[in-house]
């Protein structure tokens, strides 16, 4: 039952964000945002212009991880980057979605430009700090499976 509450989530997401609102302010056509699974690679190319993340989405658990990613990524291509817009983009998005619709779309952070750089500044140490534990859960598990495969393969011999 909970795969089944986790694609219904996935087929739904598209539509509760009002991606056929903000598409078109992207250069995309609104239709695209109907499709699933194509509306997350269009929205993936969109936000932060890497459409293969989008095949990340199907693994569960991952998938928690990704949505963040892409919330938060796409919002700040509407020039929302507060700290504020930031932990509202990762836990219950879609209010700002619906404010972005007539939001123009910007291009990409010039991280040269130290004004750009400093607008993004508080919202980029939240991200860095909510992702700190989910790569120390992401070591310890690939280190603690290591070490299990080492101690389970000693024991063998013995």
């Amino acid at each position: 039952m909970n795969v089944l509450y986790y694609y219904l989530f996935f087929l739904i997401h598209p539509y509760l964000s009002f991606w056929w609102m903000s598409f078109e302010n992207a250069g995309r056509k609104k239709w695209e945002a109907l499709i699933p699974f194509y509306n997350y690679y269009v929205a993936f190319k969109i936000s932060c212009n890497k459409p293969w993340w989008s095949v990340l989405m199907i693994f569960p658990g991952v998938h928690l991880v990704m949505w963040s990613v892409l919330n938060v990524s796409y919002l700040r291509r509407y020039g929302l980057y507060t700290w504020q817009d930031t932990i509202q983009g990762i836990i219950f998005p879609y209010f700002l979605y619906f404010k972005i619709k007539d939001k123009t779309y910007l291009p990409s952070t010039n991280w040269a430009n130290p004004k750009e750089v400093n607008v993004r500044t508080a919202g980029d140490h939240i991200i860095l700090f909510l992702c700190l534990p989910i790569l120390g859960h992401v070591l310890m598990y690939l280190f603690g499976m290591r070490f299990f495969f080492i101690r389970f393969s000693c024991r063998k011999y013995h």
